[in-house]
């Protein structure tokens, strides 16, 4: 039996140095699952570069890598398994195609709305380069950047 009640579940926020790396601790653990849900941005804000793992007792709820905050020589921040959803407000978006073509990425584009819950690495297979297109290129790669807007 875990903590809390008998025949209760046990929502956990774990924090971890790397996917497979030392236990940190948690970030909240409760029997109420909406404090975990609500809980999920702030921890992913709060815990950068850390592998966090929402659970409930033994089961493994959803897990991510939260995005660093250290930007690359670019000044972008890698952030695939993110989903937008869980993106904080102030974390802009960058595709950037194999062929060096940038453009900015609205989260709120209609286009993106079906993809909202899934990680930035399938949203980006979604995208396609303009540059690219005009060209009559095909199978160029497009990676989503992250970087942190200006307060």
């Amino acid at each position: 039996m875990t903590d809390g009640l008998p025949d209760e579940d046990n929502y956990e926020i774990q924090v971890w140095e790397s996917e497979n790396g030392k236990f940190l601790g948690y970030a909240v653990k409760t029997a109420i699952s909406g404090v975990v849900v609500d809980a999920w941005k702030q921890a992913i804000e709060r815990y950068p570069g850390k592998y966090l793992a929402q659970t409930n007792g033994n089961y493994l709820i959803r897990d991510v890598v939260a995005p660093s905050g250290i930007p690359d020589k670019s000044g972008w921040t890698s952030a695939h398994q993110v989903t937008l959803a869980e993106l904080p407000q102030w974390y802009g978006l960058i595709a950037r195609c194999s062929c060096g073509y940038r453009a900015e990425v609205d989260r709120y584009d209609q286009k993106l709305k079906k993809w909202f819950g899934h990680p930035l690495e399938t949203v980006a297979e979604k995208l396609s380069c303009r540059a690219c297109r005009q060209a009559g290129r095909t199978g160029m790669k497009i990676e989503i950047c992250v970087f942190k807007l200006a307060r």
